[in-house]
């Protein structure tokens, strides 16, 4: 017998969102009475089959097929990759441990603004029609993320104290991974859809995405069913790394698209940006009241919510008020109920970004003129016990700078030019090294140039004062015991150059150096030891200032 198939079961069936349905037929004579039991049972099935089915991610039997396909594709992904499960697991832990000592000071007024670039794809349709979307709704959506992202949106909750500001904004690219000028969006001509998201991520993203460190990629097409939009988590394949939402979703509360309400309004890219993020889905993914979206001021809640409810709502898990925090944009409700993230959901995007998305922090969507900086830029840059030192540069520039050029003159400094990013210098006597950083991009040029006082010392000389060198800026103590966790970028902070990245395993540890640390980079120590660092410039093990971490667990912080 040929049955009509039904979209949203096919797409969920297709994302690993599993479904058993069964039919007893009768094949035995039926009465009357049966008969009519019977067209009514059908007709029952059949409205159940034109609206949306529950279930869990999990595809428990009665329950919502989402509509966000992420965990489905993730499913997939781990088929695919079996490092991929572990991966993440090691990124989960390394963004706990940033939580604990967060670093937010990034861009101005400590907001991160993320470059998107918006992939149109589309089967020749003309611009305006069907999934080939007209720019109206483009920009209307981006406008939309942006106030979602920021607490800015019209319409957010006033019920939950810990609504907040994730300080994240989003906007067009307007430079291509070549330098070139862009409008930010791109129109694909590429013939396969409706698609699921495993042909999208097969035949689609690898041959459209741009360099997923500097850009969020943001496609936009016809997906099958009832799927309307999935993200990739943080540790994914870098060939299908983005957010994907179906073409009638993209739009904003005052810019609705023309059709599929209640999820025109944007609210789906919201929440599939959240996962691009690393959050997790509110309820957690998991039957019951076991599963954990891993942020503390989120109500636990046994399952998705679905519709649009109002009031206090609770269940099995949040039993009485305040309830389920259904307002979520990581929750299932409808895209005009959806409002809030929490403060610690902002605080995982960015852990999410300082520990797996680095390369967003200095992306740029807009050029103003570029601002040339670097360091070190102050002296004396003493080196004790050596004919020659190295003094590792370090671009501090702003504004996005697109070309370095760097010289350096004097006091033999080797290599005199340079276009990397953090050039390595030798010099190999003393004297003033005068170093200039030259940065461009579409809208302009400058130049920052500095005269550093360089000492090249053999043993025992008088210049080399070990309690000296490191007075001032770098010149911290303390003592650290440590819990033998992964290295991560911001484990230990303050100025300066990296020297080395290690586990300090026990003891004192003596760094002949007679620059700057860098802990930037940072370094781990083993659990249960305590240490003691030593900046040693004279290079004969014996002093110098010691350095104190940063980390929650120092007895010195």
């Amino acid at each position: 017998m040929n049955e009509k198939k039904n979209p949203i079961l096919d797409n969920a069936l297709q994302d690993n969102d599993i479904i058993l349905m069964s039919r007893y037929l009768n094949p035995s004579p039926l009465t009357r009475k049966e008969k009519l039991m019977n067209k009514l049972l059908y007709c029952i099935s059949l409205s159940l089959l034109c609206f949306p089915i529950f279930a869990q991610d999990g595809g428990e039997l009665g329950e919502f097929v989402p509509w966000c396909g992420t965990m489905g594709a993730l499913v997939q992904q781990e088929n695919e990759d079996p490092t991929l499960k572990k991966r993440m697991d090691s990124i989960e832990k390394v963004m706990q441990e940033y939580i604990k000592n967060p670093t937010r000071d990034l861009g101005p007024g400590g907001v991160l603004i993320v470059p998107v670039v918006v992939h149109v794809i589309h089967n020749g349709d003309p611009v305006g029609s069907n999934e080939n979307i007209d720019d109206l709704y483009i920009l209307a959506q981006l406008d939309q993320i942006t106030e979602d992202f920021r607490k800015m949106n019209s319409d957010a909750s006033t019920a939950w104290a810990q609504a907040a500001d994730t300080e994240i904004e989003f906007c067009l690219a307007q430079l291509d991974p070549n330098g070139d000028p862009t409008t930010g969006i791109l129109r694909h001509d590429i013939s396969g859809g409706p698609w699921t998201s495993g042909s999208f991520d097969a035949n689609v993203k690898p041959s459209t995405i741009w360099d997923r460190d500097l850009y969020m990629n943001f496609w936009i097409a016809d997906l099958q069913g009832g799927l309307l939009g999935y993200a990739q988590f943080p540790g994914g394949s870098a060939n299908t790394d983005g957010i994907v939402c179906k073409y009638n979703t993209i739009g904003s509360l005052t810019t609705p698209y023309t059709s599929n309400a209640p999820y025109n309004v944007g609210r789906v890219a919201a929440h599939e940006a959240g996962h691009w993020f690393n959050l997790r889905h509110i309820w957690g993914d998991e039957s019951g009241c076991s599963g954990t979206d891993f942020c503390a001021d989120t109500p636990n809640q046994a399952g998705n919510t679905f519709g649009c409810p109002s009031g206090v709502v609770t269940d099995n898990c949040a039993t009485t008020s305040p309830g389920k925090m259904y307002q979520n944009y990581m929750d299932y409700t409808d895209s005009d109920c959806m409002n809030i993230f929490t403060q610690d959901q902002a605080d995982r995007m960015w852990a999410a970004v300082n520990t797996s998305r680095p390369g967003l922090i200095t992306s740029v969507c807009s050029f103003q003129p570029p601002v040339a900086y670097f360091s070190p830029n102050y002296g004396p840059l003493t080196f004790c016990g050596a004919t020659s030192g190295l003094i590792n540069f370090e671009n501090l520039s702003l504004n996005g700078a697109t070309t370095l050029d760097w010289t350096f003159t004097g006091v033999g400094a080797t290599p005199a030019t340079s276009t990397e990013t953090n050039p390595a210098v030798t010099v190999n006597s003393s004297g003033i090294l005068t170093a200039s950083l030259t940065v461009t991009n579409p809208q302009g040029v400058d130049t920052y140039t500095v005269d550093l006082s360089v000492g090249v010392y053999g043993y025992g000389a008088t210049e080399c004062d070990c309690d000296e060198n490191y007075s001032g800026i770098n010149a911290l103590s303390g003592i650290e015991t440590g819990n033998g966790g992964p290295l991560y970028n911001g484990d230990y902070e303050t100025y300066g150059v990296i020297e080395s990245t290690q586990m300090i395993t026990s003891g004192t540890v003596d760094y002949d150096s007679s620059l700057e640390i860098n802990l930037f980079a940072g370094f781990e120590v083993a659990t249960g030891v305590t240490f003691d660092v030593f900046i040693d410039g004279c290079n004969n093990g014996g002093g110098g200032n010691s350095l104190q971490s940063e980390d929650d667990s120092s007895d010195n912080k």
